[in-house]
């Protein structure tokens, strides 16, 4: 009877050791649980941030693109230049470590100044004939023609400050800022705007119109919800006046 007992109090004291061990693995098989479900809920979390994320910079890359796209549109019906011719001189100016802004100014202020020597007047006159460039000629050209021919010819000069000076005549207060796309060189100019050609960068004027169209498109849709806006704010007025003014009373009583 004693070896009996020895042996159920042998196997109590067991199964209460192993009953601990069992309700200690258990609540670090709940802990882990727990912490499970909390990892996978940061896990979505984050997904659905990432996604929120991506979204928006994709909405922001394609409202960038749409500006920059019109942009390049409208500038090549003020200038006579096709879109593509564009690109490739704004890529040259990026590459000489200046503003695509510069370049739009310089190729405007340049029309200008062909214009104004074909007539006998302007600041460019003498330096078109240093150069010994005929303005009849130039003004026939497309217009990034006109500057890779007219970039070329300054390039050749023999300081910098002579340089600057022809430029600043011909491209105005921009010409100073596009000395390094000039030290390019005419052939310099052309190599830069055929990596855009191979690189697939250059869009078609009729391309670019659709995209004006869908600026168009969604500039009128703002303005009709600013409309809607302005109209229900008018129609509402009254009654939030009302409201304004009971409140008021109610306060002051």
């Amino acid at each position: 009877m004693a070896t009996i007992a020895k042996v159920v109090v042998g196997l109590q004291a067991k199964t209460t050791a192993f009953d601990k061990k069992m309700e200690k693995a258990g609540k670090r098989i709940k802990a882990f649980a727990k912490s499970a479900a909390h990892t996978a809920k940061q896990v979505v979390a984050m997904g659905a941030a990432l996604a929120a994320v991506a979204v928006a910079g994709l909405a922001a890359v394609v409202k960038n693109s749409l500006e920059a796209i019109d942009t390049v549109g409208k500038l090549s019906d003020a200038i006579g230049a096709s879109t593509e011719s564009i690109i490739k001189l704004r890529h040259a100016a990026e590459l000489a470590g200046t503003s695509t802004a510069s370049m739009d100014k310089a190729m405007q202020k340049m029309l200008r100044a062909v214009g104004e020597a074909r007539t006998g007047v302007g600041e460019a006159i003498e330096t078109f004939k240093l150069l010994q460039l005929n303005v009849d000629e130039l003004a026939t050209m497309d217009a990034d023609k006109a500057f890779i021919k007219i970039a070329g010819a300054i390039s050749q000069m023999a300081t910098q400050s002579d340089k600057a000076a022809a430029a600043a005549d011909v491209f105005g207060r921009a010409g100073v800022d596009l000395l390094n796309v000039i030290d390019m060189g005419a052939e310099g100019i052309r190599e830069a705007g055929d990596e855009m050609e191979r690189l697939n960068v250059t869009f078609s004027r009729t391309e670019a119109k659709g995209v004006e169209d869908a600026n168009d498109a969604i500039l009128t849709m703002r303005k009709s919800f600013k409309a809607f806006g302005q109209q229900l704010t008018i129609t509402l007025a009254p009654a939030l006046e009302r409201i304004a003014e009971s409140i008021t009373n109610s306060v002051a009583s």
